[in-house]
């Protein structure tokens, strides 16, 4: 008997302290899912992300080799959402590259991407090539 009364309470303690632990996630911890790239236009870029709880996530990024980060808004993650944050990356130049990273709850994470935004071709060399496919169900 005495030996389950010691086995229960190592249990419960475990279990506290994983509970403390997972309740607590930043860091590489904190991300589920991604990142991802949504759509990039010449000025802007969306970013998708997941996070395993409620959080407060944001993007920051920089034209890469420069030194100077701007990031996005603040938001913060929610069941309703599915603990996932939809951040638009804006004021970026056509044609260029930028290194982004993730700060989840304070701490930045190891997850990072690189975008490439769309160069701003409008009169100013070829348009950029396109193809597509027809088909018919007949046959």
């Amino acid at each position: 008997m005495k030996f389950f009364a010691q086995f229960s309470l190592h249990f419960l303690l475990a279990l506290s302290v994983t509970s403390v632990v997972s309740h607590g996630q930043t860091g590489d911890m904190a991300v589920k899912s991604g990142p991802m790239i949504g759509h990039v236009s010449m000025r802007s870029a969306q970013l998708w992300i997941q996070s395993n709880g409620p959080m407060e996530v944001q993007a920051k990024y920089r034209v890469k080799g420069d030194d100077e980060w701007m990031y996005t808004s603040l938001q913060e993650t929610s069941s309703t959402e599915a603990f996932a944050a939809h951040l638009t990356m804006t004021d970026l130049e056509p044609g260029t590259e930028y290194e982004v990273s993730f700060v989840m709850d304070g701490a930045e994470t190891s997850e990072s991407i690189d975008v490439t935004t769309q160069v701003l071709w409008d009169y100013r060399m070829d348009p950029p090539p396109f193809s597509f496919v027809t088909g018919s169900c007949a046959y």
